[in-house]
């Protein structure tokens, strides 16, 4: 009889497992299917406002909400996304002094975006000043890097087809690893033989691969969704150079996040057009975030 009801304990613990995995795996597909459009804004732009909105949460936000109910939490957020989005829709319109009047907000609401538009900015300038508009000192490194290692390095070397010892010397003046590896299977690469011939840079290499033999799917090879998401936008930007048609861009997941690469095409892109609808695109995530967050703590606070 023990043996019965542990066999029957088993089944029914098997059986629950099944179906709790099948749920689980419908879940994963039906979110990726979803979602896989957009993998940067689901996985690295959502965590880092619930994140950032968690740690800014206040004595003084509890203090605004207790005693209020639910509706009317949801109606001071409802005010507060109106206001937002009417202060920062039509950026794209204004003088960079105005957008630097705003930028704290912005960079509170849509850090990504604003960010964007710094490198960019600082891009076609060939100006690193505009980096120290970031509030972070490290994303300012990161902003300042990025500039150097497109104005020095990956715009000439595309241009001219080479990697001269001037613009390696930038790259890694730009404190970027690899630089030989990473010219050489961006620019100089024409074949998977080329490709083969890489050895210290993986994902160089994989990039090369996908490049050269014209298959995307080489980028599923790499671990972790940031690496893949470089590796598809690289795809398509040189794709779009070796056949001067920018039309390829249009490929790349969230185009607008890659602004930088329309300079290549166009040096007097206006990054400005990167603004457009800032407060559309940012002020309800933001505060849809932050709203359900305050929820949650002032209910938790009152039991």
């Amino acid at each position: 009889m023990n043996n019965f009801i542990t066999k029957k304990n088993f089944l029914i613990f098997a059986g629950i497992f099944c179906l709790v995995l099948l749920m689980g795996l419908g879940l994963y597909f039906g979110y990726n299917k979803y979602f896989k459009k957009y993998p940067v804004l689901v996985d690295q732009r959502s965590s880092n406002i619930e994140q950032k909105n968690r740690e800014e949460i206040t004595a003084a936000d509890m203090a605004e909400v207790r005693g209020k109910s639910d509706q009317q939490i949801e109606d001071d957020f409802e005010k507060d996304n109106a206001d937002c989005v009417s202060q920062l829709n039509g950026l794209e319109s204004k003088t960079m002094d105005e957008i630097k009047g705003v930028m704290p907000e912005m960079l509170k609401i849509g850090f990504f975006d604003a960010e964007n538009f710094i490198t960019c900015t600082a891009v076609k300038e060939n100006k690193t000043d505009y980096c120290d508009l970031l509030s972070d000192s490290s994303r300012q490194d990161v902003c300042k890097k990025l500039t150097s290692l497109f104005v020095n390095t990956m715009f000439p070397s595309l241009k001219t087809d080479t990697c001269s010892a001037d613009a390696i010397n930038a790259c890694k003046e730009a404190g970027q690893s690899g630089c030989e590896d990473m010219c050489t299977g961006l620019v100089l690469s024409k074949s998977k033989e080329d490709c083969e011939k890489l050895q210290g840079n993986s994902q160089a290499k994989t990039v090369c691969l996908a490049i050269n033999q014209d298959d995307l799917s080489i980028c599923d090879s790499l671990s972790g969704i940031e690496a893949k998401d470089e590796c598809q936008v690289f795809y398509y930007f040189i794709k779009a150079v070796r056949n001067n048609d920018p039309s390829f861009l249009d490929y790349i997941v969230n185009r607008g996040s890659y602004g930088v690469f329309e300079l290549y095409f166009d040096p007097q892109y206006d990054c400005r057009a990167l603004l457009k609808k800032f407060g559309d695109n940012n002020c309800p995530s933001f505060y849809r975030v932050k709203r359900l967050q305050l929820l949650k703590s002032a209910r938790d606070s009152q039991q």
